[in-house]
């Protein structure tokens, strides 16, 4: 779940592969966008200007979309491909061109928005069970292994 800036639209994700957008400050409908998410939403984020929102799916894809308020949609932009496997967390960096994910196992990726290309940042270890949590804005990554937790800076 996320909360758009200004406070006017709570974004979800749904089970069926959609992202979908609450208006808190009047009473019409959800906005959904039904475009290439192939798998449940289960995590989801709007850039810092408001315009541009993003889905991952449980199957490894990052949907990202445009909003138009005037029209009350979301227009399909691009999808995120080869993370392979559970993305558990998608998040905006702060200028908005770049999106950082962590996946089931501890593996950390910067994609950029422009070329749509990807590169991992860091890898947990296969042999712990591993949980990645990200900061709001992309810039710090929490790995939980065992009972412990490294906190690492993405950001330079």
């Amino acid at each position: 779940m996320a909360i758009s800036p200004g406070v006017q639209y709570l974004v979800t994700g749904s089970p069926e592969g959609l992202i979908v957008l609450d208006d808190f400050l009047s009473s019409t409908p959800s906005f959904s966008d039904v475009s290439s998410a192939s798998g449940p939403i289960c995590s989801v984020d709007v850039s810092p200007s408001g315009l541009n929102l993003l889905g991952a799916t449980v199957d490894g894809k990052i949907v990202v979309g445009e909003w138009n308020g005037q029209e009350r949609s979301i227009r399909y932009v691009q999808t995120l491909q080869g993370n392979g496997t559970h993305v558990v967390a998608a998040k905006f960096t702060k200028d908005g061109e770049r999106v950082i994910s962590a996946l089931e196992g501890g593996e950390v990726r910067v994609w950029d928005l422009k070329s749509g290309l990807g590169q991992v940042l860091m890898r947990g270890s296969a042999d712990i069970s591993t949980y990645t949590i990200l900061s709001r804005r992309g810039e710090y990554a929490a790995i939980v292994h065992g009972s412990e937790m490294d906190i690492w800076s993405l950001i330079p």
